[in-house]
């Protein structure tokens, strides 16, 4: 890798982004997954354009689904980008199931990928999602099961909130951070 060719792109990318300038859209996407250490600097790039722009939705897709050789920090950066859709293809969120419920993967792109099923999942998913709970034995996963249920349905929510509120002094402050968060009508 040639290091001052990583600081120019990082400083660009993000001097782009912080402008709305699309103008390094389609080069950053041809080289997607190609410079993997600087994966973060460039998903963080194309989440700016990640709502407005296909390509933008199908790069990241594709890298999140091709490249199974990929590390866990590598992989959740995509993911943290797709965050901001509205939607994706149930193949991602089926994805993002295997991610969850696979103990060899870092408890960071098992949370993540807590987000993607409780946000983009199906009924059948966040039901997936939920019997999580018991077998789960990371705070940091769990923490984010807390959080994702901000994408729950109200009465479903609710109910999580409470039972899973109550299990720890750490979900409890979670479960109260989403109630505030709601209540604010933040996103």
């Amino acid at each position: 890798t040639d290091p001052e060719r990583d600081k120019v792109d990082r400083f660009c990318l993000q001097s782009l982004a912080s402008m709305g300038s699309d103008v390094g859209v389609d080069s950053i996407l041809r080289e997607l997954g190609n410079r993997p250490h600087m994966t973060r600097a460039h998903c963080n790039y194309l989440a700016t354009f990640v709502r407005e722009n296909t390509d933008v939705r199908d790069g990241l897709v594709e890298l999140l689904m091709t490249n199974r050789s990929s590390t866990d920090w590598e992989l959740q950066w995509p993911i943290a980008a797709l965050l901001n859709l509205d939607e994706l293809p149930q193949n991602v969120v089926n994805h993002a199931i295997g991610f969850l419920n696979d103990r060899t993967r870092s408890n960071e792109l098992r949370a993540l990928s807590a987000f993607v099923v409780a946000k983009f999942g199906s009924g059948a998913a966040r039901i997936n999602l939920r019997n999580r709970w018991d077998e789960e034995d990371s705070h940091h996963v769990k923490s984010a099961m807390v959080a994702s249920t901000m994408f729950f349905p109200p009465e479903e929510r609710r109910i999580l909130l409470g039972h899973w509120g109550r299990q720890d002094v750490l979900f409890e402050d979670v479960a109260k951070a989403v109630r505030a968060k709601l209540a604010s009508g933040s996103s």
